[in-house]
């Protein structure tokens, strides 16, 4: 909140930092929050970013709870919508890997 109350980050950034943070174990999230919030400060872009959190998240791993293999898919989804005259806009929340 800081970051962005000093207009160090954006909102769309902050906005995606909290939603990969939340995934964390709550007593990784601030630590995680500010080293983004600091790599996003010396330049670096989303895609970087997402890499850097992804081994961050690897590294918690160990403190997860078990998660139901059935379950964990809620934060991804594609979406196909039509616009004006048919013209078509698809959306998608993907992981990590699907976007390279």
């Amino acid at each position: 909140m800081a970051a962005l109350v000093a207009g160090n980050l954006s909102e769309s950034y902050g906005r995606t930092f909290c939603q990969w943070t939340d995934k964390l174990p709550e007593k990784f999230r601030d630590d995680s929050d500010e080293l983004l919030v600091a790599a996003a400060a010396a330049g670096l872009g989303l895609r970087d970013l997402g890499a850097m959190f992804a081994e961050m998240y690897e590294r918690a791993r160990g403190d997860l709870p078990d998660e139901d293999p059935a379950r964990g898919f809620e934060d991804r989804g594609v979406r196909l919508e039509t616009t004006f005259q048919g013209a078509g806009v698809l959306n998608g929340d993907l992981t990590p890997n699907a976007r390279r």
